[in-house]
């Protein structure tokens, strides 16, 4: 048999597996959308306790009811669960990651519903008119419509996608087809608080987490609603720059045009940072960025373009930089004024010159930049335009010597991450979800949030690890009516069945 003749042969065998996965799920849609529903309706604010552990019971004994064996891992706040599915004479180990807490809820906020009591809707809700109202579930044996929505927290971030794993692991057991890999499940609480303590169990547990590969289950899919694979992620390093005025706040009327305001020096040391096209005017802030492969370049020119969708979709005209499209904006470091405090504004304006201003400023490096010297950079920049400055508050001394101070307290919570898209692991990722799904999968270098375990995964423990999204992206996350769409629920099956199902190294069709 040719080279050519396997490859074909494994195609069809590819299309028959997906195709497989599809008839289990269509036989099967009410009790999968059923089991999302039963684990939704299970609070899970990571600071409650007790409700946290019912979580991680409830995730207990879906593994367990697919053959999966599990342990619970004490942490200093929720349990760990840890799955594993060994496969007779596997050679090949992924791992699979998603997390079951989910943000604080304000119940006044939902629209004819609760967060924590699901519904259904027929298609995306307007909060204009409240409409579509809920509706009852289809009849055992109906079709879903893939445009209907369930709404409660965490639909989307992150128990879709734990559902959906699970669902493609049946579809798999159901086939008749062997697992050909070992499979491993983990899930976190307190992902949403920032994971502090999760990269420390990775390392101590870093025999038991070694994987082929690692899959971070997690975010929107792209704009175009296909699943998307994000080989990579930013950083993020939170930097507050204070500037200071007089040492109380003054009255306008007798110290205007004679006391510093430092709202108004703040304003203007922030115009230094970025020029009027979009570019940082940081020195070095470019200059150590790891360009791109050609594969990574040749992906980036594959993902579809949709600026004017996205300046319409949220209401503004044009871009911060003309020579990147969406997409490459992601790609390279960042840089966001977050936020401004200084003084009284609108209604609440005084009479007054302020006594201090501070803007909290994000940094993103990525692959190439470390936080340590996008941070030393910012401090260099703020040194330059004349300011002295400092890490706690200024001294009355200090303020009698130096006009201009700046005090500047950071810290960081991830390094930039990426694995490389020409890994012979990576093109196997990429060959077995293509073609898995209606909408073909996006490959995409990198993520532009930060994700506070890929470093630890990928750079310390050299696991390749990637982003795997399937949500809908406008699920209102974090929000109030947080929704996931039937169509993305039945997507994320399809991919995890054919991650689960990818191709060893090295091997052969027979």
């Amino acid at each position: 048999m040719t080279s050519i003749d396997k490859h074909e042969q494994a195609q069809d065998k590819k299309r028959e597996l997906h195709a497989a996965v599809r008839q289990y799920r269509k036989a099967h849609e009410r009790e999968i959308v059923s089991e999302l529903i039963e684990f939704l309706s299970i609070p899970n604010i990571e600071t409650d306790r007790t409700e946290m552990r019912r979580n991680a019971e409830y995730i207990k004994s879906m593994l367990e009811k697919r053959g999966v064996i599990v342990r619970l891992f004490e942490t200093e706040t929720n349990p760990v669960v840890w799955g594993e599915l060994d496969v007779p004479g596997a050679t090949q180990t992924l791992t699979f990651y998603s997390h079951y807490d989910g943000v604080p809820v304000e119940p006044a906020d939902w629209i004819d519903s609760h967060p924590y009591e699901p519904v259904m809707r027929s298609s995306k809700l307007d909060p204009a008119t409240r409409e579509p109202k809920p509706s009852p579930l289809p009849e055992h044996g109906a079709r879903f419509d893939e445009d209907a929505r369930i709404y409660a927290r965490s639909a989307s971030d992150d128990k879709g996608p734990i559902i959906g794993m699970l669902a493609a692991l049946d579809a798999l057991l159901a086939s008749g087809v062997p697992l050909r890999n070992n499979l491993r499940f983990v899930f976190e609480g307190e992902e949403e608080s920032g994971s502090e303590h999760f990269p420390e169990f990775v390392r101590k547990h870093r025999k038991m987490f070694a994987s082929d590969a690692f899959f971070i289950c997690d975010g929107p899919a792209y704009y175009t609603g296909a699943p998307t694979m994000w080989f990579g992620a930013r950083g993020n390093i939170f930097a507050h720059v204070t500037v200071y005025g007089a040492n109380v706040v003054l009255h306008a009327g007798h110290f205007t045009n004679f006391a510093p305001n430092p709202v108004e020096r703040l304003s203007h040391l922030l115009s230094t940072m970025r020029d009027s096209d979009g570019t940082v005017k940081i020195p070095g802030f470019y200059d150590s960025v790891a360009p791109l492969g050609e594969i990574e370049a040749n992906a980036l020119n594959g993902v579809p373009r949709l600026e004017a969708e996205l300046a319409g979709l949220y209401g503004f005209s044009g871009s911060l930089r003309n020579d990147q499209n969406y997409i490459e904006s992601l790609q390279a470091p960042g840089f966001n004024v977050a936020g401004f405090q200084g003084g009284w504004a609108g209604d609440d304006a005084r009479f007054v010159v302020p006594d201090v201003a501070t803007a909290s400023i994000m940094l993103m490096p990525v692959v190439g930049t470390t936080p340590d010297e996008m941070i030393d950079s910012l401090k260099a920049h703020i040194t330059d335009q004349g300011y002295h400055v400092v890490t706690d508050d200024p001294s009355a001394d200090e303020r009698s010597q130096y006009s201009l101070i700046a005090k500047i307290s950071t810290y960081w919570s991830a390094p930039a991450s990426r694995t490389a898209m020409d890994l012979p692991v990576s093109v196997r990722i990429m060959d077995a979800v293509s073609g898995a799904t209606e909408k073909d999968a996006l490959f995409i270098p990198s993520i532009g949030s930060a994700i506070g375990i890929f470093s630890v995964l990928r750079d310390e423990l050299g696991i390749p690890t990637l982003l795997v999204s399937t949500v809908n992206p406008d699920n209102f996350q974090h929000g109030p009516n947080e929704n996931l769409r039937i169509g993305n629920l039945w997507t994320a099956i399809d991919t995890f069945a054919a991650l689960m199902m990818m191709e060893k190294a090295n091997s052969d069709v027979n």
